[in-house]
């Protein structure tokens, strides 16, 4: 299989948009008209394989996904509570089978990462940690806090009851990759965004390989020092 060609960052933001758009009519809350120069910031990432120093030979032959994400925040909605947009992007591979779109229904489930996974990291500038996503290719998610770096150090870790996600469905496409959306929702409004990490595990086999867009070593996706901070 070739690899497929990567979209460029602005029509990743602009299907990202597109997808939301499609869905604010169902969904009032979202206060942002992305057609507007005004819409919030969306920040577009590429995520950088990271593979074990002993995997298997077999993987470096593969073609490893291209992942590109879209992330957008948009705080004090008319409900008083904030949302995460995100979108994953993931290019055809022959060793990884994935559906064409969002699943559609969602169920709380820990461990989400000990199989594929989408996850992304995001601080807010409420001093108050961290808080770790995970969503799934089935619809299943989570959503946990850690106060500091990787604390309370219990598993699984604490669920974040102010979170929940909603996978939408979008009829924009790009030849040869699969799109993801979901909204994040945070009913305890934290004020704003400061710093954001999305990343993602893939398993060739049983061998893991981890996805970000930049990398702690070993790979550490709780290490906030290879965040990006949202004002740049």
């Amino acid at each position: 299989m070739t690899p497929s060609a990567k979209p460029t960052n602005d029509t990743l933001a602009w299907l990202h948009r597109q997808a939301f758009c499609d869905f604010n009519a169902n969904f009032t809350d979202l206060n942002a008209d992305f057609t507007q120069d005004s819409h919030p910031k969306t920040h577009v990432f590429w995520l950088q394989a990271h593979l074990p120093n002993q995997s298997n030979s077999s993987i470096h032959q593969s073609i490893l996904p291209n992942i590109a994400v879209c992330a957008t925040f948009i705080a004090n909605t008319p409900k008083n509570c904030a949302h995460l947009l995100l979108s994953y992007y993931l290019s055809d591979t022959d060793w990884l089978t994935l559906a064409p779109t969002s699943p559609t229904h969602t169920t709380r489930q820990d461990y989400l990462w000990e199989q594929n996974c989408l996850e992304c990291f995001v601080e807010f500038g409420d001093n108050v940690g961290y808080r770790e996503v995970n969503i799934s290719f089935d619809g299943a998610f989570n959503v946990y806090h850690f106060l500091a770096y990787r604390a309370p150090a219990v598993m699984p870790p604490v669920q974040d009851s102010h979170a929940s996600v909603q996978f939408i469905h979008s009829t924009q496409a790009i030849p040869h990759w699969h799109s993801y959306h979901a909204v994040v929702s945070f009913d305890d409004n934290p004020p704003n965004l400061h710093k954001i990490h999305p990343t993602a595990i893939l398993y060739h086999g049983s061998t893991p390989i981890f996805y970000a867009e930049k990398h702690a070593t070993p790979p550490d996706f709780h290490d906030r020092r290879y965040w990006r901070v949202a004002s740049e």
